[in-house]
């Protein structure tokens, strides 16, 4: 009896956990889910779950029973009100797709069910039929995605709330199924999530909206709502915070919905591809507590740091450029990145005309700067001969030799604008 009980027990010290990719993903060896998981074995695969977001493990060939009970060890199981359930086992859900049924609704960046209060903790999918080719699915870590954002637009988005509504479904309901859907929509009164949430096990603060489910941001007029909704569905698609997977028959993937999108690619059709699928009910999404504060919480993987306009990153063996300068007179300031020269930031004394020219001149990016663009940005001022005389050219060259002497007082060694702005022009012409 002692042997038989150590035959269906794992060996803690076989499970392996092989990262899949620099932010989300890792496959777990060495776990065979036709035998339950020691309390070791499982704290194993349930902190790989919570650390790495989506878990991969490969040739389970265990029964709906069997998937069953490792989604139980997360939580109790949920019912999904529309997808097509097993009548004797309604916590299961079939995703058999073919050429006489063909997917839908799957192919766009989603979190699972969100139109409820308290949206799913996990998914747990496991592949039956797949297709020869085709047929992956994506998933893209929203911790990622957080963190990839700049300060400022972190601290713009702090504390927003969004709603959420079970809309791909509506379509369904025609006129005679009036009842039932106000039914639903008394089961599901639309919630208010917040946009970032925070991970109740890992504590990451999460970017918590998906295209399908959401619709409005609270407390924002309607392009407002739209314009920033349309920004934050796009890091989803952030090749940098995904994870790809290719199903085999027996893979069983399961995916952390708190803090994971994913999207299910239709490119096998007319092929079939036959999933199970079971989920583990989660609790209320809760957003950062109290007044902004800057995200402190270990994560997987390094966010690229937001670039400022202008700038450029240092290339490795290339000399570290001082820092932005700035012309100021009066309310105006215009900003120079400095490419190959550096004037110690010291204010040069420009008239509102030299500002003007400096600044067309920095605006165009390598382009001549024509005497036509000078005329109509300061014409009827400074400038009383009209555009094309001779008079108006020599006056405008009087004023460029006045600004370089000004830049030269400051740099002996100043040549051009462009060794300032990064853009510059290269000679006046009649255009």
């Amino acid at each position: 009896m002692a042997g038989q009980s150590a035959a269906v027990l794992h060996s803690e010290a076989k499970i392996r956990i092989r990262p899949l990719n620099g932010f989300i993903g890792a496959e777990i060896e060495g776990v065979d889910l036709r035998h339950p998981l020691t309390p070791a074995a499982f704290k194993i695969v349930h902190d790989a779950f919570v650390n790495y977001e989506v878990i991969v493990l490969r040739d389970q060939d265990i029964t709906v029973d069997q998937q069953m009970a490792f989604g139980a060890r997360f939580g109790e199981l949920s019912i999904h009100p529309f997808s097509p359930n097993l009548p004797d086992k309604p916590e299961v859900i079939i995703l058999d797709y073919s050429a006489d049924n063909p997917p839908a609704l799957t192919d766009i960046w989603h979190v699972d069910e969100t139109f409820r209060e308290t949206p799913p903790l996990a998914t747990i999918l496991r592949a039956k039929t797949v297709p020869e080719t085709g047929g992956d699915t994506l998933f893209a870590s929203m911790s990622a995605a957080y963190r990839g954002l700049s300060e400022r637009m972190k601290q713009h988005i702090h504390g927003l709330e969004a709603q959420h509504d079970f809309k791909p479904w509506r379509p369904l309901f025609g006129e005679s199924d009036r009842p039932k859907l106000r039914q639903l929509e008394d089961r599901f009164p639309n919630p208010w999530h917040p946009v970032v949430r925070v991970h109740p096990v890992s504590g990451r603060r999460v970017l918590y909206v998906n295209r399908q489910f959401c619709t409005r941001i609270k407390g924002l007029k309607a392009d407002e709502s739209e314009a920033l909704l349309e920004f934050l569905y796009r890091q989803a698609t952030i090749p940098e915070y995904q994870l790809r997977v290719k199903w085999q028959p027996n893979t069983l993937v399961m995916w952390d919905n708190r803090s994971v999108q994913h999207y299910a690619s239709h490119d096998y059709y007319p092929a079939r591809r036959t999933m199970e699928r079971v989920t583990v009910k989660g609790d209320r999404p809760v957003g950062p507590a109290g007044a902004y504060t800057p995200d402190t919480v270990p994560a997987n993987g390094t966010v690229k740091p937001a670039i400022a306009e202008g700038t450029r990153p240092i290339v490795e063996g290339e000399a570290k450029r001082p820092p932005d300068k700035a012309i100021n007179l009066g309310n105006l300031e215009l900003r120079f990145d400095i490419n190959r020269a550096c004037w110690a930031g010291q204010t040069l004394d420009l008239t509102l005309t030299e500002f003007k020219i400096v600044s067309v001149m920095a605006m165009r990016a390598g382009e001549d700067v024509s005497y036509r663009e000078i005329y109509d940005l300061v014409h009827g001022k400074d400038f009383v001969a009209g555009y094309g005389s001779e008079g108006f050219r020599a006056n405008v060259r009087t004023f460029i030799k006045r600004i370089r002497k000004k830049f030269r007082d400051v740099d002996p060694e100043f040549e051009h604008i462009h060794n300032y702005a990064g853009f510059g022009y290269r000679w006046l012409t009649d255009a």
